[in-house]
């Protein structure tokens, strides 16, 4: 069961950076929500790894998801909130690739409730395959 904690550690440390962010420059700013991007995309693949492997249950592996989808959507406010970063070439490709995590994190949550391994697998393959990359 040590992969149910470190999906579980992952996100409380997701929350904990997401309440530490500090204003910065338009370049600052958007490499912090790179690197929250990017932790939030790892913590969706340890989640729904953990389940498909029986460390986690659909029932926990579900809240995770909604957690996770859930400090993405601080992300994406993050960056709607300024639009110079939006002006911004690569916070336009952020804002594009935390909508898509936003539509698999979606469909994990789905799968989850469903209790359906084979949609799972086919929505975490896009994670893997750099769908939700910018």
């Amino acid at each position: 069961m040590e992969t149910r904690y470190s999906a579980a550690g992952a996100i409380a440390l997701l929350t904990l950076t997401a309440a530490l962010a500090g204003c910065g420059s338009p370049a600052s700013q958007l490499d912090e929500i790179q690197k929250k991007i990017d932790g939030l995309t790892a913590t969706t693949r340890a989640i729904g790894e953990s389940w498909l492997r029986g460390d986690v249950s659909p029932t926990f592996a579900k809240t995770a998801f909604l957690q996770t989808l859930r400090l993405l959507d601080d992300q994406r406010t993050s960056l709607t909130e300024s639009p110079q970063l939006l002006l911004d070439p690569r916070g336009a490709a952020l804002s594009r690739r935390a909508e898509q995590l936003s539509r698999v994190l979606a469909a994990l949550v789905d799968a989850a409730r469903q209790r359906d391994d084979g949609a799972a697998r086919e929505h975490l393959s896009r994670i893997r395959a750099g769908e939700t990359s910018p």
